[in-house]
């Protein structure tokens, strides 16, 4: 886990258990995401959170894999290496290649403009006429 992400997770705990300490609240399995009743957040009440903010904002359909999806998608563009994101997502590099691998337009254009670089009709042109000699 990234050691920034860390710390906003642990320094919303340490905030939340001094809340609570003024209502007599108990966490003794020390977990940062719990419900009023003092439980671990489940699916279920992920699920319910998600559905509320997509009638909010009139957002038609939303699951929490679209994160997921996301944050491959936004790793893979930024050219980290396909293991690193296999690894940081729990896949493995096939899965990923499968399944969460975009072609991302820019990318697309990029390579071809390299191709017309490295590959041009002139050269082509070049080597035709150094043949016929």
């Amino acid at each position: 886990m990234n050691e920034n992400f860390k710390s906003v997770l642990l320094d919303n705990k340490k905030w939340y258990d001094e809340i609570m300490k003024t209502y007599k609240f108990r966490n003794p399995d020390g977990n940062v995401f719990i419900t009023y009743a003092g439980e671990p957040i489940g699916e279920r009440y992920l699920k319910r959170i998600i559905d509320l903010i997509c009638e909010r904002e009139n957002i038609t359909h939303f699951t929490p894999h679209y994160l997921r999806h996301t944050f491959v998608t936004i790793q893979l563009s930024n050219k980290i290496p396909v293991s690193t994101v296999a690894a940081l997502v729990g896949d493995t590099p096939e899965t990923i290649y499968k399944v969460y691998a975009h072609s991302f337009e820019k990318d697309e254009v990029h390579i071809s403009y390299l191709t017309d670089e490295i590959i041009n009709l002139s050269s082509f042109e070049e080597s035709k006429e150094i043949k016929k000699r």
